[in-house]
């Protein structure tokens, strides 16, 4: 993500999902690192010979109280697309900092660009080579937290001073990627993940706030990070951490097109990316990209020709995290039904499902939520009426027995099943679900038996993004000169990751 608090990648939130990878292998991480201090030296040591006199200072922001300070990083590596600086009195190996720069070089970059299009080039300082910071991110990690792996700031686009236009004091004026260096090692895979996620960030504001918007605002910061999922899958595949966390919490009763910077929120756009990905054509993120359109409508607009709409694609999306819940079951009766591609190539989600509920937890506008009905005794039959509280749901029902998909469930109908009955509800309209509430379900097993309660799947609270302050006269920032650099790298945000 670009440390994106609203516009950009949170590692986790902010730009990648929360990776429980990265929270499993915390403690192997640390003893690495802690290996890694008594085993090699530092920017400052014998590493990096004859880099040691090439150091920069370089503008960054502390998390924590949202401020600026400068610190100072010696040239590490050089490639064909990147320059690398190492923060002084950290660690890195020359292994890791060659291969860094290879997948940069020769993965990272030409992907990225291949897919979305090209990042500012010369750009601010007139040199087509991307700056990576690798730092200590001064923030506050608790365990619930996560930490800010990485982050992208438009800020450094802009010139530290100007008699017409926007400025930034606190520009670097250069492109960069920052990541952090002290929570994960410059070798991890993760560390690529996020400088993918990141990049993207950075060819957005190109292609997007900058050449199709001219600074004068800036796409939805959903389908911003959306995109910078999709980066880091292109360049590193499927993450199985977004998927498990899609999986195991609520996300998809979050918002689609919302955003609030949790984990979920990350889970839930990675999720929407994949499906994107496996079954529609690799150029549509681009397309939208050079929509001058934002949001929902530029996804529209890329979908021209197909016959569908973003809505279209949210309904097929909703049915084929139904199928995820178990693919060898599922797929063949959405194949009978004539629609084989309302699928993903090749996720499972066996957990996604509510057993039993009652009553379902209210939608807002874009988001689903899944159940599963269970006969007492296996085999048995029973059956499902669902009654809806707003006017803003639908459902659709799989007959796992009689191998049959409805797609239309009609309101305090009765629907028979045998084996299991599996049950989608979404809010597929622009209105946001006012009643307090969720949807009624009537469950009976015919041979006996009682529902269980809802599972509580709980929303992490751990993160959430600074709001973004409506574009002002200053170009699309957020008010004086002096007031926008604090607020524009408030909205840039970054990357988290959970532990």
């Amino acid at each position: 993500m670009r440390a994106k608090m609203q516009n950009g990648f949170r590692p986790m939130e902010g730009g990648m999902a929360a990776y429980k990878s990265v929270r499993n292998s915390v403690a192997t991480i640390l003893l690495g690192l802690i290996l890694a201090l008594t085993a090699c030296g530092g920017a400052d040591g014998g590493l990096f010979e004859g880099l040691s006199s090439n150091t920069k200072t370089f503008w960054t922001l502390d998390w924590t109280t949202n401020a600026m300070y400068q610190t100072t990083a010696t040239k590490v590596g050089e490639g064909t697309h990147c320059y690398v600086y190492l923060e002084k009195d950290r660690d890195a190996s020359r292994a890791a900092i060659d291969n860094l720069v290879a997948e940069f070089d020769n993965r990272i970059y030409p992907i990225d660009t291949a897919f979305f299009g090209s990042e500012p080039n010369t750009g601010a300082d007139g040199d087509p080579k991307i700056y990576i910071l690798l730092l200590d991110i001064r923030q506050t990690v608790t365990p619930t937290s996560g930490f800010i792996a990485g982050y992208f700031s438009s800020l450094n686009e802009y010139p530290r001073n100007s008699n017409q236009g926007a400025f930034a004091p606190s520009s670097n004026q250069k492109e960069m990627l920052y990541a952090d260096i002290v929570r994960q090692t410059a070798d991890s895979p993760f560390l690529l993940r996020v400088l993918a996620h990141e990049f993207q960030h950075m060819i957005h504001w190109q292609q997007k706030d900058h050449l199709r918007l001219n600074l004068l605002g800036s796409d939805d910061t959903w389908l911003n990070e959306a995109m910078s999922e999709a980066a880091a899958i292109l360049c590193y595949g499927t993450d199985p951490d977004r998927v498990s966390g899609f999986d195991q919490k609520a996300a998809s009763e979050l918002s689609l097109t919302g955003w609030g910077g949790n984990l979920e929120d990350y889970y839930k756009v990675a999720m929407w990316s994949q499906y994107i990905l496996d079954r529609y054509p690799a150029n549509l993120f681009r397309r939208a990209l050079q929509s001058p359109l934002t949001g929902m409508p530029s996804i529209d607009n890329a979908l021209t020709g197909t016959g569908k709409t973003f809505i279209d694609v949210f309904n097929e999306w909703t049915v084929a995290n139904l199928v995820a819940g178990n693919p060898a079951l599922f797929t063949p009766i959405i194949a009978a039904a004539g629609h084989p591609e309302w699928s993903y190539l090749n996720i499972s989600m066996p957990d996604l499902f509510y057993p039993n509920p009652a009553q379902l937890y209210p939608l807002p506008r874009f988001s689903s939520i899944y159940a599963r009905f269970d006969p007492s005794v296996p085999g048995g039959s029973g059956t499902v009426q669902w009654q809806p509280v707003g006017t803003n749901t639908n459902a659709v029902l799989i007959d796992l027995g009689g191998g049959t998909i409805n797609l239309n469930l009609v309101p305090g109908t009765t629907y028979s099943y045998t084996d299991n009955a599996f049950l989608l509800v979404r809010n597929s309209t622009l209105t946001d679900n006012v009643v307090p509430v969720g949807d009624n379900v009537a469950s009976l097993s015919l041979s006996g038996g009682s529902p269980a309660p809802l599972r509580a799947k709980q929303l992490s609270t751990s993160y959430k993004a600074a709001p973004k302050s409506a574009p002002s006269g200053n170009r699309g920032y957020c008010g004086t000169p002096a007031e926008t650099e604090r607020c524009k790298w408030l909205q840039d945000g970054g990357y988290r990751v959970e532990f």
